[in-house]
């Protein structure tokens, strides 16, 4: 099974570069990256290229600085991957040195598993997984429309729609600690106040799937590393 890891950045350079050598160091390797600058200052890609990656490495730039378009970039990391399995993470969530063979164990095994999450540590603590970051096998959110960008522009609950929807047609395993958040991982500063997309998810749980066009900001893409 091949994997694709989907990464949504915005104004975190270095957190970036960390978080790509992480996956670089993984006992199992992704076999391509895809980092998602999504509006953010210029110069990613450049610190990018400077590594030596040991899988395709995909940069990709929103060209607008949409508030809160978690959804948007996903949705171009989906369009551009090309592996059977794609694991979304947020910058801020590091994968273990285990983390892609437990969950790609578990998805190869039982085909009646959708998406896999992991534990996370922040702290020293062992905390509940995230709502946004899992691995999923790529026809299963294709077929779902990919995820929901109504949601661009506020905060929150489009990750809990995509669960919702995957639930639907599959079950989700959690796994162990595979996951660590860093301090001060950074932040959009923008406001967090999710009173809109709340009232948007409950109008939209009555859908099975995506009905909204993807792909709404423009963006451009280069390979900075791997082959």
């Amino acid at each position: 099974m091949r994997l694709s890891v989907v990464i949504p950045v915005y104004n975190q350079d270095d957190l970036a570069v960390r978080h790509v050598r992480a996956c670089a160091a993984a006992t199992r390797r992704p076999e391509e990256v895809i980092v998602v600058d999504d509006g953010g200052a210029v110069g990613l890609a450049e610190k990018l290229a400077r590594g030596r990656w040991p899988f395709r490495l995909v940069y990709a730039r929103i060209l607008e600085d949409i508030p809160w378009n978690q959804p948007g970039a996903r949705n171009i990391g989906l369009v551009l991957s090309t592996g059977d399995a794609i694991s979304f993470e947020d910058a801020d969530h590091l994968p273990g040195s285990g983390y892609y063979a437990a969950a790609l164990d578990v998805l190869e095994g039982r085909p009646d598993v959708a998406l896999v999450r992991a534990r996370r540590e922040h702290r020293g603590e062992t905390i509940r997984p995230s709502l946004s970051v899992w691995i999923v096998r790529r026809h299963a959110i294709v077929a779902l429309g990919g995820y929901d960008e109504d949601f661009s522009g506020h905060y929150g609950h489009d990750d809990v729609l995509m669960i919702e929807r995957l639930l639907a047609g599959g079950r989700a395993v959690q796994i162990g600690r595979h996951l660590s958040v860093p301090e001060h991982s950074g932040s959009r500063g923008y406001a967090r106040d999710d009173a809109h997309n709340a009232a948007l998810l409950a109008r939209k749980r009555g859908e099975s799937r995506n009905r909204g066009g993807i792909l709404r900001a423009p963006f451009e893409v280069s390979i900075v590393g791997g082959g």
